[in-house]
């Protein structure tokens, strides 16, 4: 038996830690020679702390995983949501990656923005249930308040691996991003100091920030 240890040292503290490892036997004219070989790796997108992360406070069933960037459905058959830690900065986009997807619904996903801040209510699991300072894509609409309005991208269509995000511009508009294109100004006058919300709608079972 032999016994071999192996470490690292770094000054960033590691988020995820990745070891492959690579054996290999080598015949000898008398013995066998065995080589192992490996790679320590932080697996995780850099994070800076003005990043975007979800609030601890999110609904009843969903979990924040991940150092805050992850939100993961509790029970499958149900929806799940939790806002940002902050309010967006204008022109700044709040985007998930899509990580996990189930098969029972038709329909996948809810991402806006909202004036209600994290912590001073009760999030509900579906973020439609709020009746006032709420803007929510899903399927093909925005929806606001107690109205609706068609908006061109069906999120639908959207796949493990995809990006999907939110903006607020300084000018006051709205936006729908899918890996990163700008799918237009869905509607105006939204107000200043609004958080990104994520609605574990339907399929969506996990999701995780990024930055762009």
């Amino acid at each position: 038996m032999t016994k071999f240890s192996a470490s690292q040292n770094t000054t960033v503290k590691p988020r995820s830690i990745d070891v492959d490892l690579i054996r290999a036997v080598a015949e000898c004219p008398e013995n066998f020679f065995f080589n192992v070989q490996g790679i320590i790796k932080d697996n995780a997108e850099a994070v800076s702390k003005n990043s975007l992360f979800f609030h601890y406070k999110c609904s009843s069933n969903a979990a924040v995983t991940n150092n805050d960037r992850t939100l993961q459905k509790i029970k499958l058959d149900e929806h799940g949501s939790a806002l940002t830690t902050r309010p967006l900065l204008n022109n700044e986009i709040f985007t998930v990656r899509i990580d996990k997807l189930g098969t029972k619904y038709s329909y996948g996903i809810g991402i806006g923005l909202t004036t209600h801040a994290p912590g001073t209510f009760e999030i509900p699991n579906h973020m439609d249930v709020l009746k006032t300072g709420k803007w929510m894509f899903y399927i093909k609409a925005l929806y606001y308040n107690s109205s609706s309005v068609t908006y061109g991208y069906d999120l639908n269509n959207v796949k493990v691996g995809q990006r999907v995000g939110v903006m607020r511009s300084k000018s006051g508009t709205i936006h729908l991003f899918v890996d990163g294109i700008d799918q237009g100004p869905a509607m105006s006058n939204i107000p200043d100091n609004v958080y990104g919300a994520l609605d574990l709608f339907g399929n969506l079972l996990k999701a995780t920030i990024v930055d762009v």
